[in-house]
Parts: structure tokens; C-alpha cells; sequence
């Protein structure tokens, strides 16, 4: 990678963790664009396991700063309320291990002002790759504007978020709650000074206002004072096709969007940046990087999934869709062979208890996302229908 020059787009949360994975982790002279006039999105604001690892080894982060720099907390579990199965259980991390809850608009700054005396700061608004003069650029800018070059995850059936700022002198709780609601469910990020909550739904289902009425039971049940800060928009889940070419990479959201429920988009970005570090060093292919990315997403994709074919207490329109929507994927899923592998340790895990078991380190189904399927599927109350699905795809050739 010697005498390199990378390029990255866009200052972001996936920019500006690009910076400083490349900026550790490489040789290279990095150029980094940004359109002065475009304001930074602060999402993802929940982590799994790789993020903390990542700001410790990346940044010197010690805990005490995860509360002064990032506003943060830590997530020792998602909280899932009302889903079919157990009805409110804890998926938690293994032990030893936390994600966090962090102030996005806070890590970029942070990052954006450590990295001033090692990447060269370009303000500019970049409309075509032509205008820049790098061996390699990393694309960080956004939502695409076209999706042809894009699987549409239709497994999915949010498409909206109503997000409210809630402020507090404390936190009142310490994981990430999700409550599946009539309309759809319900995040809950707790922060040290407000908690963010978001009504994820679907805009040709239900209407906003419908929404805005029904959040108003998440309120009054955790006891939280809304403030005037609010968001709405619409979105689309995606994933590319192809993520690494021979002139770009991108990541973010012009690489990918699934929704929050399993707060993948974090690890995601991380992992995007350890590939690209890998293929620039000749330690991977470009091919062997794609196939990476795509297992990572099917696997996000399919984690998500399984919680609108376990469904809620509610019978509604919307529940009745998710239901139907998730039957193509969750038919992909059993008939993988890579996950009928997966879910025979699982059931022994889940069956016996049995305690120093290694789940199998299976591309895109590694050790942490099979920790995640121990728990979300018999939880959810759907492991008879998984193991009957299983065995009724046993001759099915499909993989990820």
C-alpha cells in the first residue's frame, strides 16, 4: 500500500470511522471530502460488541470518557416487549462484553478534530469521481439517489420513523428497548441527557398520525417527557450488489440500509473498513471482500427478519404483512446449509445448557451471530418452526 493515495467522501459516523480505521491502520495519504454545506445525520446511535472494541484499540478510549465525550451509556441488552414467545425478554451479550449508546453527532466531531495533523481536509462538494486524484476512494456520502445497482430487501416492512427526543437528568434504564407496537415497533436509545425514541412503521399501512397517537403509550409506560425535538422521514432497506470495485468502496449509507432493530449498521460499517484494510494489503480478493459483505447483510437481514415471523401480540393490518413478507426469507434462511450447520450447535446449546460451547466459526454465521440466533429464536417462540423448516428444506442447494 506504499505511496497510496485514498480518497473518502462524505463526514458522516461511516466517514469518519473509515478516517480512522485507514488512518491507524494503513500507510496511506488520505484525502477527505466533505460538502461544508451539508449537515451530518446523527443515526446509529446503538452498538453491539464492535464498536466499543473499535473506539478502544482505534481512539485510546477509556469508560469514563464514554460518558464526557459521547454522552454514552452502556447496552447490556435489547429489551424486546410484546413480540410472540416469552412476550419481554432480554437479548443480552455474553459475558464480559457491552455495547454502548452513544451521542453520534459527538463521536464525529470528536473524530473529525483528532484526525486534523493526519488526513488532508478537502471542504468540497464532490459530484462525480472524476474530480478526484486518488488510487482508491471510499464512498461515504449518503443515500443513493437510484437503487439499480442495489438488492431491495423487501423481508423488510418499515419504512418510516417518528422520532422523539425525550430529556431526563439521568438514564432510567440500561439496555436498548424494542416494543413491538400495533404499527409497528418501538426503539428506546437511553443517553446520558435524553432518551431517543423512534416508531418504525409502514407509511402505506398506517399514517403518521396514527403513530403519533399510539407512541404516546410508550410515554406514559417508561415515564418520559417528550420534548419539541422531533424527526420523521421515509426510507428504503437496501444492500449493493457489488460493495467493493476496483476504483471504489463504499459504505454508510451509500453502501447499505437495514433497519435498526439488531443494530448491525455499526459492526457493518467496521467490518466494511477491516475488508477494504485486507484487499488493499493483497490479503483478500475484491471477489472474497464481496462475499464478506453479503453474508454480513443476508445474516443482519435475516436476524431482523425472524422477529416479523415470530409476530406480536397484535393482530393488526400491519402484523398480518410482516408475517407474509418474512415467509421468502425465512424459507432462504432454513434451506442454507451453512445455517442448518449453525442451528444443530444452537439446539444443543439451547437444550442442554451446555456450558464452553464454541459455535462454529462459519462464514456469515459467526460466533457472536449465533450467540444472537441462541437467544432471539427461542425467545421469539418460534424454534419448533425453524427445526420444522429446517428439515423440510434439508435438500435445498441454496446459500447465502
Amino acid at each position: 500500500m506504499k505511496n497510496k493515495k485514498i480518497a473518502i467522501i462524505g463526514k458522516g459516523t461511516a466517514g469518519c470511522l473509515t478516517a480512522t480505521s485507514l488512518a491507524n491502520n494503513s500507510p496511506l495519504e488520505i484525502d477527505w471530502y466533505f460538502d461544508p454545506n451539508t449537515p451530518e445525520q446523527s443515526v446509529g446511535e446503538g452498538s453491539t460488541l464492535l464498536f466499543p472494541n473499535f473506539l478502544r484499540s482505534n481512539l485510546s478510549m477509556e469508560e469514563t470518557q464514554l460518558k464526557t465525550l459521547l454522552e454514552g451509556t452502556y447496552k447490556n441488552s435489547i429489551r424486546k416487549i410484546n413480540y410472540n414467545g416469552s412476550g419481554d425478554f432480554h437479548h443480552s451479550f455474553s459475558l464480559g462484553n457491552s455495547g454502548i449508546h452513544f451521542n453520534a453527532n459527538k463521536l464525529q466531531k470528536l473524530i473529525y478534530n483528532g484526525l486534523k495533523n493526519r488526513v488532508n481536509y478537502i471542504p468540497k462538494q464532490i459530484t462525480n469521481y472524476s474530480q478526484i486524484d486518488a488510487n482508491h476512494i471510499v464512498d461515504c456520502s449518503g443515500k443513493p439517489n437510484d437503487y439499480t445497482e442495489f438488492n431491495k430487501v423487501t423481508s423488510i416492512p418499515v419504512n418510516s420513523v417518528y422520532i422523539v427526543q425525550s430529556n431526563w437528568e439521568k438514564p432510567k434504564f440500561n439496555y436498548t428497548l424494542t416494543i413491538a407496537r400495533p404499527y409497528g415497533w418501538v426503539f428506546g436509545i437511553p443517553l446520558q441527557n435524553r432518551c431517543s425514541i423512534g416508531y418504525l412503521y409502514n407509511k402505506n399501512i398506517n399514517t403518521l398520525e396514527e403513530v403519533q397517537e399510539d407512541i404516546k403509550e410508550i410515554f406514559k409506560q417508561f415515564n418520559l417527557n417528550p420534548s419539541n425535538k422531533i424527526n420523521s422521514f421515509s426510507f428504503n432497506n437496501y444492500y449493493r450488489k457489488k460493495n467493493f470495485t476496483e476504483r471504489v468502496t463504499y459504505n454508510g449509507n451509500a453502501s447499505f440500509f437495514l433497519e435498526p432493530l439488531e443494530a448491525t449498521s455499526i459492526d457493518c460499517m467496521i467490518i466494511i473498513n477491516n475488508n477494504l484494510i485486507e484487499m488493499l494489503k493483497g490479503n483478500i480478493t475484491q471477489d472474497e471482500a464481496n462475499i464478506k459483505y453479503q453474508n454480513f447483510l443476508s445474516m443482519s437481514e435475516q436476524m431482523i427478519t425472524m422477529h416479523y415471523f415470530a409476530g406480536s401480540k397484535f393482530k393488526t393490518p400491519f402484523w398480518e404483512y410482516a408475517y407474509n413478507n418474512s415467509l421468502d426469507n425465512i424459507n432462504k434462511m432454513t434451506s442454507n446449509p451453512l445455517f442448518r450447520l449453525m442451528f444443530e450447535e444452537m439446539k444443543e446449546y439451547i437444550n442442554n445448557k451446555r456450558f464452553g460451547i464454541r459455535f462454529p466459526q462459519i462464514e456469515g454465521f459467526v460466533s457472536q451471530g449465533a450467540f444472537s440466533f441462541s437467544q432471539n429464536i427461542p425467545n421469539l417462540g418460534i424454534l419448533d418452526k425453524i427445526e420444522h423448516l429446517v428439515k423440510i428444506n434439508d435438500n435445498s442447494n441454496l446459500v447465502i
